[in-house]
């Protein structure tokens, strides 16, 4: 998967440069496709681990974003391999409304299962609603599957007020549906979510990929963040498979940034681009097939027909369970990436280790967009395993 141009230079780096920087990390160099050179920390990794991580700092380093033909080929393939298997029989209508459900409010989901709704925190009803839903889901609560009762109730009504909750299209309507919803069927509906990426096959690809912008000093060999460190999301998290389809999407250097990345506050944000190293009991599932949705109809016998929409934008997503916990492997040095609109900002790579579910961890968790400690108690779905740490 990744070039070994320049192997002999990256052991003598490996061996030369390898010094202690802090009592957590050491410091190593790799060769870029470019000839320079890029200093990244690592948690005292070894022999072959070191050679591996040098790989993936070089290889995010160097990724560069697809065109928009490119984007819109790779999403639909993707898209389409994603509707093949959540057509199949392993998945129900159930599991499907769930992924539209996310497609649609994915944002504000992961928001209303954080601390005082995380970025809707300035929002009483939001603030409100995901504190008494992370209440629920910490006290084991089991309230009925409000997709389930969607689909069991045959009256047009249920599937009229199912397309208000998730499908309207208004200004701002993801606060004020996602508000009006009681925290008993928001419930119902993170565990619907649960249930559908339980049932993920194994991964094709060893990686996934993420971007996001963070506050500036969060990650860095003695920042808040460091190699060594763990982290957590109390939300889901969405990653792809595919990194020049993520640097595309959603980096501001990109040429589809999303909305919450269209612009960057150089003074006080870093862009981290994330490689995640899985395992065997990964659970990541492709949702790019049902991620936009054109519309859903009841048919004449009361199922329920969900049209998919929009599938070259799908962008691979795999979506990550809520509660996903990480070991930060590697921390590279800021380096310059080029605005289309002219003008450049800074990007890390940063390397993340997955932790299983039942793996209990014996140091603290830390929020992985703030660094503030986690308490382990409101990890309400790895708690109930034992893996609920210190």
């Amino acid at each position: 998967m990744f070039s070994r141009n320049g192997i002999v230079f990256c052991y003598l780096s490996l061996f030369a440069f390898l010094i202690a920087n802090n009592a957590h990390a050491a410091k190593a160099l790799v060769r870029l496709s470019d000839g320079s050179t890029l200093v990244f920390y690592h948690a005292e990794e070894g022999g072959g681990g070191l050679l591996e991580l040098s790989d993936l700092i070089r290889n995010a380093a160097d990724a560069t974003e697809y065109s928009v033909e490119e984007f819109h080929l790779a999403s639909t393939q993707e898209g389409l391999k994603s509707l093949q298997l959540l057509n199949s029989g392993e998945f129900t209508t159930v599991d499907r409304l769930a992924v539209a459900a996310y497609g649609k409010y994915g944002a504000s989901i992961c928001n209303l299962l954080r601390p005082n709704a995380g970025r809707h925190s300035g929002t009483p009803q939001m603030r409100t609603l995901s504190n008494q839903t992370r209440r629920l889901l910490i006290d084991r609560a089991e309230p009925a599957s409000f997709l389930k009762q969607v689909i069991t109730d045959q009256s047009g009504q249920t599937l009229t007020r199912f397309e208000r909750v998730f499908l309207l299209d208004t200004e701002d309507s993801r606060w004020i549906h996602m508000a009006l919803m009681a925290p008993d069927e928001f419930t119902s509906v993170v565990k619907d979510i649960d249930a559908v990426i339980a049932k993920a096959p194994a991964l094709d690809k060893p990686y996934l990929y993420r971007a996001t912008l963070v506050p500036k000093g969060l990650f860095s060999s003695g920042g808040t963040i460091r190699p060594g460190s763990y982290v957590g999301e109390f939300g889901f998290m969405s990653t792809s498979s595919d990194i020049r389809s993520i640097l595309f999407r959603y980096t501001p250097a990109g040429g589809g940034a999303a909305y919450i990345n269209k612009s960057i506050d150089a003074a006080n944000q870093k862009e981290i681009v994330y490689t995640i190293k899985t395992n065997s009991r990964t659970k990541a599932l492709n949702i790019s097939g049902r991620k936009f949705v054109k519309s859903i109809d009841r048919l004449p016998d009361g199922r329920l027909d969900i049209i998919p929409d929009n599938l070259m934008s799908s962008d691979s997503e795999r979506l990550l369970p809520r509660e996903s916990r990480f070991r930060v492997k590697a921390i590279s040095e800021p380096v310059d990436v080029r605005l289309r609109g002219g003008g450049t900002h800074q990007r890390r790579s940063v390397v993340l280790e997955h932790i299983p579910d039942d793996e209990t961890i014996d140091a603290d968790i830390l929020d992985i967009y703030s660094g503030d400690r986690m308490n382990p108690a409101e990890f309400s779905r790895v708690r109930s395993s034992g893996a609920c740490g210190p």
